[in-house]
């Protein structure tokens, strides 16, 4: 029965779609399609190919997500960069358009008339204006044949319909395309009644469809057996010195790799690894710490804090920290309060001319994810990388849009905003190709300041930038503090390491001398970890001045003398200090 009401929605769901297209026309006269222009940049590397008749190799040439419907009245239109096939657009010259499947619908163009589709550019070659001397050089061709020319676009992908426009189509109608099983529906989209009506009746049907998948999703998550919670017991030590460190990580999954790093830079090799009841946690700490120098524990804050909160000596770090702008007035007060770092990435945004651009188009999402956001994040991170899914960035997407930074015609960066009743969220940020040198340019920083303005222009007080590590030399913690922001600890992101010192080692004294972290002390308060030697305690004020980040209660400057028994600390109260 669960099988077949599984297989029942999962039927449904394929067969049901819809597609809301814009149809486009252009009257063919004797207008100069020139590309000298814009083929300048190119140094005369590029070139054009005309096929009267397409063929199914010509595709190959290609890495289409979606082939184009080729018939044998379909020509074909190629460019090339150093003979590469760059690019291509198909032209079919029959008054019938067939939209392929899953909707089997044609459109009557009528007599002397030609339909532009199938328009396709590599990813290397995008953001060169490659799209739009293909379109010229088309219209080109068909203009010695046709009267006019026809094109069909998906309405929310706002790069093509801007496209098509630039080439000097005009819109004449628009309609959704809605397929549920075998039934289709034909509806039109030209005014505001009818798209309105349209909106309600997908709303409406969405509403069904939940109330129909709810006994469905109850039967495909429910389980008779509860598995009971488990922890893994990791013996780390430094791969290069013998028995420099020995850390007994426990955790429930994968130790956190930046934590693993920050603690063996040279790297680290696994020397034991169990898997226990979290039951016999309290047990396992007790077997291990005589053999380790430092034991860490990876959980929520919560469990954390009630089951070790009268354990002497721990410290609790988390592993992310909220940074919030929350007194937000005007973005020249921002500029003033902060001193001369944000001018020079001002002067980068009008040296380099960026402007921006606000969407909200699906398309533009996915060019977003391909094109910035993963390649960014794989040369920005390696193996630190953590690449959300698509799916995930698309439901942010939803309650906001997507910044995108321009350099000329050309996108340089993007980001992911949700909107909220008095703020604004960032949540993902990418670099066009993953171009790390772009950064100096201003590629990020332009992208910070531009959702400032947004958030100024629509009355906003609060922008949210995010999470940031838990470690006072982050450079992301330390860039977003430029911004005016407060760090605080969001409970729904309350993963946290509990440190314990066992054995003081000059390993152990390395470590908290390279790594200024954050703890949270009487379950609110956070408070600032500074560790210092000797000849470094002489310049505690400029260590304060540096790591001091605002939403700090506290900020702790402790000396190490050598040895756990010989430290002196001195305790600074931020807040007194502010006042």
């Amino acid at each position: 029965m669960i099988k077949f009401l599984i297989r029942l929605k999962k039927f449904i769901v394929s067969n049901t779609r819809i597609r809301k297209l814009v149809h486009y026309k252009k009257e063919l006269t004797s207008d100069d399609f020139s590309s000298q222009q814009a083929t300048s940049s190119f140094n005369g590397d590029i070139s054009f190919q005309y096929f009267p008749k397409a063929t199914s190799e010509i595709l190959n040439f290609f890495q289409y997500r979606a082939r184009p419907r080729i018939e044998d009245h379909t020509a074909c239109m190629i460019v090339r960069i150093k003979n590469e096939p760059a690019g291509a657009i198909f032209l079919d010259a029959q008054p019938l358009v067939r939209l392929i499947a899953p909707f089997r619908y044609e459109i009557k163009l009528g007599a002397n008339s030609a339909y532009l589709h199938g328009l396709f550019i590599e990813k290397k070659f995008r953001g060169k204006g490659l799209a739009r001397l293909l379109y010229i050089e088309a219209l080109k061709i068909l203009q010695k044949r046709f009267k006019y020319a026809h094109g069909l676009v998906e309405e929310d992908n706002f790069i093509a319909n801007n496209l098509i426009r630039e080439v000097g189509f005009k819109r004449i109608k628009s309609f959704a395309l809605i397929k549920i099983l075998n039934f289709k529906i034909i509806y039109p989209t030209n005014n505001v009644f009818e798209e309105f009506l349209l909106r309600f009746l997908i709303y409406l049907a969405k509403k069904i469809y939940r109330f129909i998948r709810l006994p469905i999703t109850i039967f495909e998550n429910f389980s008779f057996r509860k598995k009971k919670p488990t922890f893994k017991l990791l013996i780390l030590a430094d791969s290069k010195t013998n028995g420099s460190l020995t850390v007994a990580y426990f955790c429930r999954d994968i130790p956190y790799l930046r934590l693993a790093h920050r603690m063996f830079p040279e790297g680290y090799e696994i020397k034991k690894s169990i898997k226990f009841l979290e039951t016999d946690l309290e047990k396992e700490i007790n077997n291990t710490k005589n053999s380790v120098d430092l034991l860490i524990i990876e959980d929520d804050f919560k469990r954390l804090y009630k089951r070790f909160k009268n354990t002497d000596e721990v410290k609790f770090i988390p592993k992310l920290v909220l940074q919030k702008n929350n007194s937000l007035k005007s973005i020249e007060n921002l500029f003033l309060h902060r001193g001369t770092s944000l001018h020079t990435d001002f002067n980068l945004i009008k040296r380099f001319k960026y402007t921006h651009v606000f969407s909200r188009d699906v398309q533009s999402l996915r060019f977003f994810y391909e094109n910035m956001y993963v390649p960014y994040m794989k040369n920005r991170h390696n193996i630190f990388a953590y690449i959300a899914e698509f799916n995930a960035i698309q439901k942010c997407f939803k309650k906001g849009g997507l910044i995108f930074i321009k350099q000329g015609n050309k996108f340089i960066s993007g980001g992911v905003i949700e909107l909220y009743k008095n703020g604004l969220r960032f949540t993902h940020l990418g670099i066009l190709n993953g171009d790390v040198s772009l950064i100096k340019k201003g590629a990020l920083s332009s992208l910070y300041y531009f959702m400032f303005k947004l958030a100024r222009e629509r009355s906003l007080n609060v922008v949210d930038l995010g999470h940031s590590r838990g470690f006072l030399d982050d450079g992301l913690l330390r860039y977003k503090a430029k911004w005016n922001t407060k760090v605080s600890f969001n409970k729904k992101q309350s993963s946290t390491f509990l440190l314990k010192i066992v054995n003081f080692t000059p390993a152990i004294k390395s470590f908290l001398l390279r790594n200024p972290f954050i703890t949270i002390e009487n379950k609110r308060s956070l408070v600032g970890n500074i560790f210092l030697d000797n000849e470094t305690y002489a310049h505690k004020n400029e260590y304060i001045n540096k790591f001091k980040v605002d939403g700090l209660d506290k900020l702790r400057i402790v000396c190490l003398n050598g040895s756990q028994n010989k430290t002196t600390e001195e305790l600074i109260n931020l807040k007194v200090a502010n006042v």
